[in-house]
């Protein structure tokens, strides 16, 4: 990976209480060549029937009988199959931002503004330059109807035992599912922004300041797909070509025989072949529309906030309201004309396919009150109670849609979908003692309501303005909406000090460690879920450092621990994805040579 940077920056100082200030920051990243492998083995989950005579499975049935926890018995029975993704890839992205910014101080007002402008570049596919331009690509081939054993009684030995059919081990078994696809995926992300700020101090008995702003922010997305191609393999063209790609760190530790995975690069000589692959010609002429998305994003918004300090009470509150503004649109498939009146595959797309437009837009207040009381010189009280809200992904925002014409459906996006927002209560209780140390308590709730859930929100209209070009008329439409709730409780303990009432070298130890654990529950259009079915919160983590300073000389190694979460759910307990629990340890060392230079080392 390679990463290059190039930063400019000029201020001018006008007068002692106006500065104005030109960044410029250029960046861009390389990976010129990556290979991403996916090696699987997977059934139906149907259990196999036991012929009571003859005590032998029948039927279709993949799953055998006695199977357990961690391990599993599959027969080689249609959809038992050993599939293999190995793709070669590169990345490029560049990135130029220019911002100028101002500050004023006018007596008590004080003033300051920016603008910026960021551009936003990625490229991901098959190569750009150099001896290997071009050569990526992605590899799919499946070992159908196989039989084997799953074994995860010990994940980090072996796991996969075949048992029956055509070994996976040789790169002749591979007879299903060869495709090798090409393509080049182009996002174009310009974004221009403004803000300006002014806050007021008050000559009163007790401190008093107001502060008010505005901002503005426009974002745009563009994502195509440059030139994507995909060619077949043809039946009786043999064996894939013995190259294969490096055995990783896992497989040279497990030894046995090895998975062929192909090296892709090895199939750029023969796709030209016709003996060997056939080119989709109908997949390159509709990928020009089917990765097509664009969108435009406004946002607007502005607040107003006053601080004052009561003796030992000080109290902040205000509010901030924000409009957003969602335009886009993408290409969807209207008709599907057939070979006999158009046999041209790319005259036949452009008929099939007709662009589709969508527009959204909500606007939104965000009020809060925080208060701090010293309760004495040493422990403090906080309280607060807020707003907040976690905008939709972006590119959930851009139009796009997909058709099932058996069950009459339509699932496209929504550009009006609105951000999930948080009612929340933090209180904290801080004590701090000499030299230097603060152990605190805090309790947490937040009510969060429209989460964003998958529902069915009615039917397509008839006529030619029903927004799919009077095609799909009375399906079903399902898109996400803000419909869902969860309920998020909990606690964080948080201790740090340095010891600098010991002797000697002994005086530059410090201790820090923090624990937090979440309660939650939500409601997600009709479906409840608790603390480990619920994604994008993680119930337990803690993590704990101990520092060391001395003289030139300083030191920091930290261990964090976060606890298993849960990344995918599904009402099939099965099915659902989690991540392990993880334990991470940082060291960082640095020593100061001189004024002018440090030398440091993280591990």
């Amino acid at each position: 990976r390679h990463q290059m940077a190039a930063t400019f920056e000029a201020d001018y100082k006008y007068s002692d209480r106006s500065k104005y200030t030109l960044s410029l920051i250029f960046t861009r990243s390389s990976e010129p060549s990556f290979d991403r492998n996916v090696i699987q083995a997977s059934s139906n989950a149907t259990l196999a029937a036991i012929n009571a005579t003859t005590g032998l499975p029948t039927g279709n049935g993949a799953v055998l009988p006695g199977f357990t926890a961690t391990r599993t018995e599959i027969r080689p029975v249609a959809g038992s199959d050993f599939d293999i993704s190995q793709a070669h890839w590169t990345f490029y992205s560049y990135n130029p931002t220019a911002t100028l910014s101002g500050e004023n101080k006018l007596g008590r007002l004080s003033l300051d503004y920016a603008t910026r402008y960021s551009y936003t570049h990625f490229d991901s596919g098959t190569g750009k330059t150099g001896k290997g331009k071009g050569s990526g690509g992605q590899l799919t081939m499946t070992v159908p109807n196989i039989g084997f054993v799953l074994d995860k009684s010990d994940p980090d030995g072996r796991v996969f035992t075949q048992t029956s059919g055509p070994s996976v081990y040789n790169v002749s078994s591979y007879t299903s599912n060869l495709l090798f696809t090409k393509r080049d995926s182009i996002s174009d992300v310009p974004e221009v922004s403004a803000n300006a700020n002014a806050a007021l101090s008050f000559a009163t008995t007790f401190p008093s300041s107001l502060k008010t702003g505005v901002s503005f922010r426009r974002r745009g997305w563009e994502t195509h797909q440059r030139d994507p191609r995909r060619w077949s393999r043809v039946a009786g063209a043999g064996p894939l070509p013995e190259v294969f790609t490096p055995l990783s760190t896992f497989d040279l530790r497990q030894g046995g025989p090895r998975v062929p995975a192909v090296d892709v690069r090895a199939l750029n000589e023969q796709i030209s072949n016709p003996a060997l692959w056939t080119e989709d010609l109908v997949y390159r002429a509709q990928q020009k529309y089917v990765s097509n998305r664009n969108a435009i994003e406004e946002i607007q918004a502005a607040y107003l906030r006053a601080t004052t300090k009561i003796r030992r009470l000080g109290l902040t509150g205000g509010v901030r309201v924000e409009s957003t503004e969602v335009d886009g649109y993408t290409w969807l498939k209207f008709r599907s004309t057939t070979v006999a009146a158009e046999p041209d595959p790319f005259k036949r797309a452009a008929l099939d396919y007709g662009d589709v437009s969508n527009h959204g837009k909500y606007t939104k207040s965000f009020p809060s009150v925080h208060g701090t009381y010293d309760i004495t010189a040493n422990l403090k009280a906080r309280a607060s109670w807020s707003t907040s809200f976690a905008r939709p992904n972006f590119i959930n925002l851009i139009p796009s849609a997909s058709v099932n014409e058996a069950n009459q459906t339509v699932t496209g996006a929504n550009p009006g979908l609105g951000p999930q927002f948080a009612k929340n209560i933090d209180t904290k209780l801080e004590y701090y003692f000499k030299p230097a140390g603060v152990i605190s308590v805090s309790y947490f709730k937040k009510d969060i309501k429209d989460y964003i859930v998958t529902q069915e929100v009615g039917v397509i209209p008839f006529g030619p303005d029903n927004g799919y070009d009077g095609f799909y008329e009375g399906y079903r439409f399902f898109t996400n909406v803000n419909a869902g709730s969860a309920k998020v409780k909990g606690w964080e303990f948080d201790y740090r000090q340095q010891f600098t009432f010991l002797p000697g070298p002994l005086r530059g130890l410090g201790l820090a460690g923090n624990y937090t654990r979440l309660e939650t529950e939500g409601n997600f259009g009709g479906t409840f879920r608790t603390t480990k079915e619920l994604t994008g919160f993680t119930p337990r983590s803690a993590n704990v450092s101990l520092m060391y300073t001395y003289r030139k000389f300083s030191g920091r190694v930290t261990t964090a621990y976060t606890g298993q979460i849960i990344r995918t759910y599904n009402a099939n307990v099965a099915a659902r994805i989690y991540r392990k629990p993880i334990t991470t340890m940082n060291m960082n060392l640095s020593y100061r040579l001189n004024r002018y230079a440090t030398l440091f080392c993280d591990v």
